[in-house]
């Protein structure tokens, strides 16, 4: 038989992983996110060198590489956020369990 303290503490830490597991599933999305970008980007930059610099294109393209630009700002922010938010839930994790003293 399971006591309730050894319970309690894997239903704590079952949450606390779910948690974690969440937030890393929000980062590898943002980070497929940034690869798309950049790969879009390398497309462009390689149009662009073709292209005469007044043309309506690269003007479009200039501005659609200035939105990326901006948008991959936006996402290393959050990267940089969500990372710090699961480097201190797991460190939380650990300590928990490191403290742990069930019977």
């Amino acid at each position: 038989d399971i006591s309730d303290g050894i319970k309690e503490a894997l239903k704590k830490i079952s949450k606390m992983s779910a948690g974690i597991s969440e937030l890393n599933s929000k980062i590898k999305s943002l980070q497929g996110e940034y690869s798309r970008i950049q790969r879009d980007q390398e497309r462009i930059r390689k149009n662009m060198s073709r292209l005469s610099k007044t043309s309506k294109l690269y003007k479009r393209y200039v501005d659609t590489l200035n939105n990326q630009e901006d948008f991959i700002d936006k996402i290393i922010e959050k990267l940089d956020e969500l990372e710090t938010k699961q480097d201190k839930q797991q460190a939380g994790l650990n300590n928990y369990i490191s403290s742990l003293n069930v019977k």
